[in-house]
C-alpha cells in the first residue's frame, strides 16, 4: 500500500492511543502490513512478540 488514507492513519493512530491506557501495553506500528502481519511478515512480527515476551518473563522474575 503506497498511499493511506487521511482518515485510515487517523483511525488506527486513535486506535493505538487507546490502548496506551492498558498497563504494560506496548504499541508498534507496521506500516505496510494489514491485518495479519504474522503471515505477511513473520520473522519481523516475531521477533515484537518475542522482544516484549522477553521483557515482561524479565520482569516477573
Amino acid at each position: 500500500m503506497d498511499h493511506v488514507a487521511p482518515w485510515l492513519e487517523q483511525g488506527v493512530t486513535r486506535s493505538a492511543a487507546d490502548y496506551r491506557i492498558v498497563p504494560s501495553a506496548q504499541i508498534e506500528m507496521l506500516p505496510g502490513l494489514g491485518h495479519s502481519p504474522m503471515i505477511e511478515d513473520p520473522r519481523r512480527t516475531a521477533d515484537l512478540l518475542l522482544a516484549f515476551t522477553t521483557i515482561h518473563a524479565a520482569r516477573a522474575d
